[in-house]
């Protein structure tokens, strides 16, 4: 049975025969130290806390790990942004590809809470807040 994970991974670039097993182990992993944890994201480093549970889970280096989640996570967005799947996936249209953390954590925001990350935050008016702050000093 596939996981949430794996089944995002396979809805964006279709099946393939890269093992995407760490990607998936990874966005599993921020969603349970992140959002189950409630370790903020800031706090949370790919390489240091990510990759080498990763690569416990599946008797790997933490290099290799790496490796195999930064290819398919930018295989991931090069094939969302050609088949204009970008704005779907994280509620904004991006002009720059961003780093694999935050691919990840876009992802993994979709998959915890069923929205894209930047939807989550359309109920806060961000120009109406800076407008009010800066016009009180």
């Amino acid at each position: 049975m596939l996981t949430s994970s794996e089944k995002l991974i396979y809805f964006i670039i279709g099946m393939t025969r890269s093992d995407i097993r760490p990607t998936a182990k990874a966005m599993d992993v921020i969603i349970d130290l992140h959002f189950l944890q409630g370790i903020p994201k800031c706090e949370i480093k790919i390489t240091k806390n990510v990759y080498p549970q990763v690569a416990a889970m599946l008797n790997k280096s933490s290099a290799s790990v790496e490796r195999s989640v930064e290819r398919l996570a930018n295989l991931c967005w090069d094939i969302a942004e050609k088949e204009k799947m970008i704005d779907k996936l994280t509620g904004r249209p991006h002009l720059a590809v961003p780093s694999v953390s935050n691919i990840l954590f876009y992802f993994c925001y979709l998959l915890y809470s069923g929205q894209p990350f930047f939807l989550l935050f359309d109920s806060f008016d961000a120009i109406d807040v800076r407008a009010r702050y800066f016009s009180s000093q």
